[in-house]
């Protein structure tokens, strides 16, 4: 402001300024108190509360029980997922024979092939009708007669009829798969951990003819069988006097889901007479006949199977079905 001579006039613009900063700071102070007192209730309720609490749990008796420690759970991760033990039921061979199954490791193994066992109504390879159901499976009673029927035949034709949708088809791969797939058995004696023993061979023996690659077992029997390009047999590796060894090469891929099988024919002669002679007598007392080691299930048993593929109801109704033989 110029006053009548002409000076500037501050004291009056410089005491408005500074009421107005007293006034901003006096209501700056009043806002902090204003939330401190806000803050200092906040805390003693919080206080109180957690005072309660504290009194609350004294008044309380906890008991507090311990495990004692497995040593032998320390041996093992606690990330490590424990195994689950599946129980698989397989009826194709005998109970008493059951560790004598070759469970084939991967590389490579040499095994000798015994010529069928007499007597016998079967070669060196008998072929098997294998029903499977969810977690077993069993031998079909036209393995031993050609004309037999299984219950799961009975089966599959009351379903055939009753509700055909159900089954399995290549439009319907979740369908109820009923009939039977094809394996094969024979004996084979391999040396392990410097002792020759006898174990048995069991494979599947597909042929491939609807796609896919062939079983083991038909791999085998197809290497035994080879013949040159005039139609003669390369060799006889079965023959008791001059047959040969038979190496099958196990691998399988990391990604793969399924093992590769690859068989070839060895070159030097493996008579078996000095292979049984190198044995434990209890070992070449096991060998006998192949149909001998293969376990037939009754029509009970057959019925049981048979209720874990379908429902009870239904095995209920086809068993009502089934009329007597007169």
């Amino acid at each position: 402001m110029v006053d009548k001579y002409g000076h500037l006039s501050v004291s009056r613009e410089i005491g408005v300024r500074n009421s107005s900063k007293s006034q901003y700071l006096a209501g700056n102070q009043a806002g902090r108190l204003r939330r401190s007192n806000k803050q200092t209730e906040s805390a003693i309720a919080d206080s109180k509360r957690k005072t309660h609490h504290i009194q609350n749990y004294m008044n309380t008796t906890t008991t507090i029980e311990f495990v004692d420690s497995n040593e032998a759970d320390n041996l093992i991760s606690p990330w490590a997922k424990p195994k689950k033990k599946i129980t698989f039921e397989d009826h194709l061979i005998k109970p008493e024979y059951q560790d004598r199954r070759l469970r084939f490791s991967e590389g490579n193994t040499w095994l000798r092939i015994v010529p069928a066992i007499q007597p016998t109504a079967f070669d060196w390879c008998m072929p098997l009708q294998v029903l499977n159901f969810p977690g077993g499976r069993f031998t079909h009673p036209k393995t031993f007669k050609s004309s037999a029927r299984s219950v799961f035949d009975t089966a599959y034709s009351w379903i055939f009829k009753q509700l055909p949708h159900t089954l399995y088809s290549k439009a319907n791969k979740e369908g109820i798969r009923l009939l039977p797939d094809p394996m094969c058995l024979f004996w084979a004696l391999l040396e392990i951990e410097g002792k020759w023993v006898a174990r048995l061979i069991l494979a599947s023996n597909y042929d491939a003819t609807r796609g896919g690659a062939p079983g083991l077992g038909h791999s085998i029997w197809r290497a035994v069988r080879e013949i040159d390009e005039t139609g003669a047999r390369v060799s006889d590796p079965i023959n008791a006097e001059n047959g040969l060894m038979i190496c099958i090469e196990k691998t399988k891929g990391k990604d793969s889901k399924y093992p590769s099988y690859a068989v070839r024919v060895g070159r030097q002669p493996a008579p078996l007479q000095p292979i049984l002679d190198q044995m434990e007598p209890e070992e070449r007392a096991v060998l006998t006949p192949i149909e001998n080691v293969i376990r037939q299930l009754s029509p009970d048993e057959q019925w049981a199977c048979l209720a874990k593929v379908i429902a009870q109801e239904h095995v209920d109704n086809i068993r009502a079905s089934i009329v007597p033989a007169a």
